[in-house]
């Protein structure tokens, strides 16, 4: 990231929403691109869907589009709120099997819909890069990836404070993700202008 000079010249230059996909938990996370190169941390969050728990049979697929309802009701609230300029997310890894690939497959509709629908550029980064470009580590734990989000961002603390222990990962992930898609050519196009 690019060092920040004071914060008395710097002016919002874009929103970001940084996305960690998933299906049971999907992680958001909101930053202000600033004038002067550094990120401002404006909001973090996950949404949580559950399994219909339904006495009556439900197949798997309704299941999932209800599902993916959920998540794209919230999300589109978020853009709408937001009015972000760049979306970035986490990119898809090797799932461990065809139901989880099919949830990933799902999530990343959500956000390609989301990003054609409303025009907004999308930067996805791997894993291995967003944990090299946080923790210094392609094999960084999430703990470290989190410790290291948290000197950069000292407020976010404060912003973690509402969940549950250990049910903020994915929000870390979806800051994460933001933080290694500022070296992006996308970002650096709209810091010139």
């Amino acid at each position: 990231m690019r060092s920040p000079r004071s914060a008395s010249d710097a002016r919002v230059v874009a929103t970001v929403l940084g996305f960690d996909p998933g299906f049971a938990s999907f992680g958001w996370a909101l930053a202000d691109l600033m004038s002067d190169g550094s990120l401002c941390l404006v909001g973090l969050g996950v949404i949580r869907t559950q399994k219909d728990n339904a006495k009556r049979e439900v197949f798997a697929a309704g299941d999932n589009f209800n599902r993916a309802k959920e998540i794209a009701s919230v999300l589109n609230r978020k853009v709408e709120e937001s009015a972000p300029r760049v979306f970035c997310a986490e990119s898809m890894s090797f799932p461990r099997s065809a139901s989880v690939a099919a949830k990933m497959a799902m999530s990343w509709g959500l956000i390609a819909m989301l990003a054609e629908q409303h025009k907004i550029a999308l930067v996805a980064t791997s894993p291995q890069r967003i944990k090299q470009r946080v923790a210094g580590a392609k094999d960084a734990s999430k703990l470290d990836v989190q410790d290291a989000l948290t000197k950069l961002f000292p407020t976010l603390p404060l912003h973690l404070q509402p969940f549950p222990k250990g049910k903020h990962e994915h929000a870390c992930d979806a800051l994460a993700s933001i933080v290694a898609g500022v070296e992006s050519d996308v970002i650096n196009a709209i810091w010139r202008r």
